[in-house]
């Protein structure tokens, strides 16, 4: 009898454990957030976090995202996105290519402007 009760117990506790894993695994579901035609900003590696989203140049980002930039994914078909350090781009830092993907910035927390380029960088 105390077999019945022990299985029950160990099956009940290894699919808490079981649902407790797969609820820590963050979801990669964010990048198809970012609308066609924007450069999408996280505060967070991985695409989490608060998102910024961003189709034109931005001389000052908003306080949310400014310096607090983790990741980010330029859903543009056509248009490069420079990131810069200061404000009204100054410091550049880098350029992200159309449909370019960076799950972690480095240097991180950086950007302080956006400036759209029609070329691909």
């Amino acid at each position: 009898m105390a077999v019945k009760k022990f299985v029950p117990s160990v099956l009940l506790a290894g699919g808490l454990v079981a649902a407790s894993v797969f609820a820590a695994v963050p979801a990669q579901a964010a990048v198809s957030d970012c609308p066609s035609g924007n450069f999408c900003m996280w505060t967070a590696t991985d695409y989490r976090g608060t998102m910024g989203k961003y189709s034109w140049h931005k001389e000052v980002l908003s306080d949310a995202l400014r310096n607090n930039d983790e990741s980010s994914f330029n859903n543009m078909s056509s248009a490069g996105m420079e990131l810069y350090s200061g404000s009204y781009y100054s410091g550049y830092i880098g350029c992200s290519r159309p449909k370019a993907q960076w799950r972690s910035h480095s240097p991180a927390n950086t950007t302080e402007s956006l400036k759209r380029v029609s070329s691909t960088c």
